[in-house]
Parts: structure tokens; C-alpha cells; sequence
């Protein structure tokens, strides 16, 4: 007995199963009541790592100068982007 993979026709690829998430829909509309305009979901996605860098950096900047740096330059490429997509 021979064991087969069996593959979908469709050409999916994982970035296109993120962006059709109900969960990422959600947070898509929710920001898109928040800011009054309308927000996709890679926006959607691209503000959440702003948010989330953010915190990071507010939470873990006392620790050291090395991981506060990290951290800023992880928030100033967050925000680069999330300029870049709107």
C-alpha cells in the first residue's frame, strides 16, 4: 500500500491563509470603526506590530541600554512600514 500526499489544486500560500482569518477580519473592521476610515487586513496587521513593538518597548526599556535599543529600532521600523502600507 502506497501512501499519497494529497495537494490542492489552489496555489495558497500561508501569507493568503492569514489575511482571509476570521480573527484578522475582525481586528480589520474593529480598527477600521476605531480610526473611521476603512483599514485592510495587511494594515490591519501591519498596525497590530506597531502596537505590539510599542509595548514591548514601554514594558522592557529599564532592563538594559543593549535591549532598549533593539527595541526602538524594532519600533521605528514597525512604524516605517505601517507608513508605508497607508
Amino acid at each position: 500500500m502506497k501512501s499519497e500526499a494529497v495537494v490542492s489544486r489552489e496555489n495558497r500560500n500561508i501569507s493568503d491563509y492569514v489575511l482571509q482569518n476570521r480573527l484578522v477580519v475582525t481586528l480589520s473592521v474593529w480598527m477600521s470603526r476605531m480610526l473611521g476610515e476603512p483599514v485592510n487586513t495587511r494594515q490591519a496587521l501591519h498596525l497590530l506590530h506597531a502596537q505590539v513593538s510599542f509595548a514591548a518597548l514601554i514594558m522592557m526599556c529599564g532592563i538594559s541600554v543593549l535591549v532598549c535599543a533593539l527595541l526602538l529600532v524594532w519600533f521605528v521600523l514597525s512604524v516605517w512600514h505601517c507608513t508605508q502600507q497607508f
